[in-house]
């Protein structure tokens, strides 16, 4: 299961773009959003910041 920390304002959820309910399985939207945040990227505001 795809999730962040309770205390994100950006975790991800069943709803939305994030859960596909025909296939049961994460978006791909929710797969890429997860690889970034993996490879160091964070939010700032509403955006993505790439790792320094």
């Amino acid at each position: 299961m795809l999730t962040l920390s309770d205390s994100s304002p950006h975790r991800l959820s069943y709803r939305g773009n994030y859960w596909n309910r025909k296939r049961a399985e994460p978006t791909v939207y929710a797969r890429e959003k997860q690889q970034l945040l993996q490879a160091g990227y964070r939010w700032q505001g509403d955006y993505l910041v790439p790792p320094v």
